[in-house]
């Protein structure tokens, strides 16, 4: 790939087909997410640590490791809608069994991607926050909320090889992610961000309606109801991020050796 080539995809036509097609082919993407309902039986086990809030040390390892289960199975159902997207070979079924090592290299990716992000993020905060206690907080706050966007939006740039791992291709490196999606950067950002609001406001809905039940944290039923409701909200977030990242991958490497070279 030429390094100077600059390929820009078309952020609004992207996020309407992306989201159009979880809606069309939400039967196939529900069953390649009914597989990992097993994991409310884990959470009842584990004294349901998803809906937990201000827990001590012990409680919040058990949090953290119900939160790694479920970024699994994100990559698991991740991979089948990718293949579902782009290789347009997967055939759905529900309970089947969905993961593999195409999906063990996705969650790999996608895990490495999610510590660059908060590493960097940590160094840059340790560097302001000595200063910012000399700060206002809104403007403390505004500096941490623009670090966020500033390296989510270079993070977000290597997440081409996560769709690509759902077909295989070898070509698809974390550089060569980083090239294509030049000219890129902020129409990725904007584009998670806008893929992410349905699942962030069912999260915050969700977690309202709770605090609103008298007596739910006694009651074994409705926290398997919201335990439920939670699982699914996370899959329909790795569904729509899925179904965003396969639009991207499949527009920008079309082109990508194509002539005239579109700049949307």
């Amino acid at each position: 790939m030429n390094n100077n080539q600059i390929i820009k995809f078309p952020l609004g036509e992207v996020l309407k087909r992306s989201f159009y097609l979880v809606f069309v082919r939400g039967k196939d993407f529900f069953k390649a997410a009914s597989f990992w309902y097993w994991l409310v039986l884990v959470e009842v086990l584990l004294g349901y640590p998803t809906l937990a809030e201000g827990l001590d040390i012990r409680a919040n390892m058990i949090k953290v490791a119900s939160a790694l289960l479920v970024s699994i199975a994100g990559a698991g159902i991740g991979t089948e809608v990718c293949r579902g997207i782009i290789a347009k070979d997967n055939e759905f079924g529900l309970f089947k069994p969905a993961f593999n090592e195409r999906s063990l290299r996705y969650w790999g990716y996608n895990l490495l991607i999610g510590l660059m992000f908060v590493l960097s993020l940590f160094v840059c905060l340790s560097i302001l926050l000595p200063g910012g206690r000399y700060l206002p907080t809104a403007v403390l706050t505004i500096l941490v909320l623009l670090f966020s966007f500033g390296i989510g939006a270079v993070c977000f740039r290597f997440y081409l090889v996560l769709p690509a791992q759902a077909i295989n291709d070898k070509t698809m490196t974390l550089k060569h992610s980083w090239l294509l999606t030049k000219g890129n950067t902020l129409k990725l950002l904007a584009g998670i961000i806008t893929i992410s609001i349905p699942g962030v406001v069912l999260s915050v809905l969700l977690g309202n309606f709770s605090r609103m039940i008298p007596g739910f944290d006694e009651s074994n039923l409705w926290r398997i109801v919201f335990t439920l409701l939670a699982l699914s909200v996370s899959f329909l977030d790795a569904v729509l991020k899925a179904s965003f990242l396969s639009h991207v991958y499949q527009y920008l490497t079309f082109y990508e050796t194509s002539e005239p070279r579109p700049e949307a």
